[in-house]
């Protein structure tokens, strides 16, 4: 056994009840928490295509770069 698990079990030996009984619901918590997703792809199928782009708004002669 390794020396930190030692001290971890010293320490619950040690602990009175009512501390345990919150560690333990603590834990429970942790364990049963949703999963958070992965950042990649998590935008996925999310969004909707309102239209396409046909022509620019304003005419192709008021574009100083076309000049």
């Amino acid at each position: 056994m390794t020396p930190i698990k030692q001290q971890l079990l010293d320490a619950i030996d040690q602990a009175p009840d009512f501390l345990l009984e919150q560690l333990l619901q603590f834990l429970q918590t942790l364990s049963s928490a949703p999963k958070s997703r992965p950042p990649f792809g998590a935008m996925k199928n999310s969004g909707t295509i309102l239209g396409d782009i046909i022509s620019p708004i304003v005419p192709l002669s008021d574009w100083e770069a076309l000049q």
